[in-house]
C-alpha cells in the first residue's frame, strides 16, 4: 500500500528542514520499494498570522513499514525532533510541518486521525507536489485524479517550482 505525506516549511532554513524531514521519512517505508519524491515549491502561507515566511512544500509517495496512526505518531516524533512545539498556535510558522494526505484506499476518521486530508483538494502546495509524483492516483472521496484536481484550483502566480 502506498502512502502520500506533504511537508512544508516556512522557518530556518527551509529546504535543509525539508530535507531533513526526507530522511527521517525514509527510515518509515519499505526500503525494497519506491521513493518518490517532489520538486520543491515556494508558496505562500495560507491562513498564518501576519508577516509569516513563504513555505516551501513538497510530498513524498512511500511504502510505509506502520500503520495509519502509527505512521502519524512516527511523523509527529519528526516534527518534535525538528523544533515543532506540541501546542502552538493554529497555523504558525514552523520549521516542518508532516501530513499523511493519503494511505492507499483508506478512509480514516476519528479524533486523532482523519485520512484522506480534508483539504487536500484545496490546496496547489498539496496538489502540484503531489502531480509530480502520483498524477493519476484517485484520492479516495475525491472526484477525479490529482492532475484533475489541480486543474480545478484557480492559477497562483505566487506558486514557484524551485
Amino acid at each position: 500500500m502506498r502512502a502520500a505525506i506533504a511537508l512544508g516549511s516556512n522557518m530556518g532554513d527551509r529546504e535543509a528542514n525539508l530535507r531533513a524531514a526526507l530522511r527521517g521519512i525514509r527510515k518509515l517505508s519499505d526500503p525494497a520499494e519506491p521513493f518518490l519524491v517532489s520538486h520543491f515549491y515556494i508558496t505562500s502561507p495560507v491562513n498564518c498570522p501576519p508577516d509569516s515566511n513563504d513555505f516551501i512544500n513538497a510530498a513524498v509517495e512511500i511504502s510505509p513499514r506502520l500503520e495509519a496512526i502509527d505512521l502519524m505518531r512516527a511523523l509527529q516524533a519528526i516534527e518534535a525532533a525538528m523544533g515543532r512545539p506540541e501546542i502552538r498556535e493554529l497555523n504558525s510558522p514552523r520549521p516542518i510541518d508532516l501530513d499523511i494526505i493519503y494511505y492507499g484506499t483508506l478512509q480514516i476518521q476519528t479524533p486523532e486521525l482523519i485520512i484522506p486530508h480534508p483539504r487536500a483538494a484545496e490546496r496547489r502546495f498539496v496538489l502540484a507536489p503531489l502531480a509530480d509524483i502520483a498524477p493519476s492516483f484517485g484520492i479516495p472521496g475525491m472526484a477525479g485524479t490529482i492532475q484533475a484536481q489541480l486543474a480545478k484550483l484557480p492559477p497562483d502566480p505566487t506558486f514557484l517550482r524551485l
